[in-house]
């Protein structure tokens, strides 16, 4: 048996432990503020980097950013496998940090009026370079 000194010796030392090491449950990184835009509308354009990503010609995003064709990292690949090029599409657009990616990628009817302009060369040209077949 111990004896009671040696007994409160071990328990101020298990309670040393997480002050001396850390307690492995905080981060000195401050939390990512994340804002999310749901219902964003566009144009899937194909998939790129493994599937990693996708390529949607997106509409403009009111007071964030203008209608265009981007590559984005989507957090499920697949959710492209049943979306046809050229299919209109909605997603959830997620801003973390500096990060940002496409949630909740679902296909909308093929008579879904779409208010986007004509793709520039430049990105019809990255969407075909990216797009399988």
């Amino acid at each position: 048996m111990l004896s009671v000194s040696l007994r409160f010796a071990l328990i101020a030392l298990l309670l040393a432990l997480p002050t001396a090491f850390g307690s492995g449950c905080q981060s000195d990184e401050a939390p990512r503020e994340v804002t999310r835009y749901e219902d964003v509308r566009g144009r899937f354009m194909g998939t790129a980097s493994g599937g990693r990503d996708v390529v949607i010609h997106h509409e403009a995003i009111p007071g964030v950013m203008p209608a265009m064709v981007m590559s984005l990292p989507v957090a499920r690949s697949d959710e492209a496998d049943a979306i046809d090029i050229d299919q209109p599409v909605r997603f959830d657009l997620i801003v973390e940090g500096s990060e940002i990616r496409v949630e909740s990628l679902t296909a909308l009817q093929d008579t879904t009026t779409l208010d986007l302009p004509a793709p520039s060369e430049a990105d019809t040209t990255r969407a075909s370079a990216s797009t399988p077949g």
